[in-house]
């Protein structure tokens, strides 16, 4: 066999090699529960600002469907409008409290929120479909999302609502902290993320679509 053959494929095989233990020992971030890639959702300004120098590290999933899946109605304003259950199944060993954050990215007018709910205890397994909307639940509390009502703003879940034409995602967010955030509901999203700036250790995203 010719040097330069030999010399050719023996630097093929070393490139081979590199790339084959670069995959294996690069961080994949997955989508939650090893279902769909989540990494190309995009995260608004003000939650990316304060989970920036957290890790992926919450796993949690969405009972009724698959991450990136269609959104059934039933969670919709198009039916019943109530919140879907929500199933934790890993969180950082220092978490305190959890937050969960809704929101569309697609909206018109820029992100809309469709849901927050924070103060959630750390060995909550499970969030029950169904919350009232009321500033207080069982597992935690809850705050203005961005639905008008005539006095003021709707508290708690709002489902997706989406004008006719193209699909939209709908993103849930759960947010580990090292601390109880301790705020009389009910409050804003952009006071939960105040207030959680700096004590972030670890998030999770999962997301649905929905059209009409």
């Amino acid at each position: 066999m010719p040097k330069r053959l030999v010399i050719a494929l023996i630097v093929i095989a070393v490139i081979t090699a590199a790339v084959i233990l670069y995959v294996a020992l690069t961080p994949q971030r997955q989508g939650v529960s090893g279902e769909g890639e989540s990494s190309s959702i995009p995260i608004p300004k003000e939650i990316a600002g304060v989970i920036k120098d957290s890790s992926y590290s919450v796993v949690f999933r969405v009972i009724g469907f698959k991450n990136g899946s269609r959104i059934p109605v039933n969670y919709t304003c198009m039916g019943r409008n109530v919140n879907p259950e929500i199933r934790i199944l890993r969180i950082p060993p220092n978490t305190s409290t959890l937050v969960l954050i809704m929101y569309d990215p697609d909206a018109i007018g820029g992100v809309f929120y469709h849901w927050v709910i924070y103060d959630i205890p750390p060995n909550t397994t499970t969030i029950p479909s169904g919350l009232p909307r009321t500033p207080v639940t069982s597992i935690g509390y809850q705050g203005y999302n961005d639905f008008p009502t005539k006095n003021g703003k709707m508290i708690g879940y709002g489902g997706p609502c989406p004008p006719r034409g193209k699909p939209h995602r709908y993103v849930f967010i759960m947010i580990a902290l090292d601390k109880e955030l301790s705020l009389a509901p009910p409050v804003s999203v952009y006071d939960v993320l105040f207030a959680a700036r700096g004590h972030v250790v670890g998030y999770g995203l999962y997301y649905g679509v929905y059209q009409r």
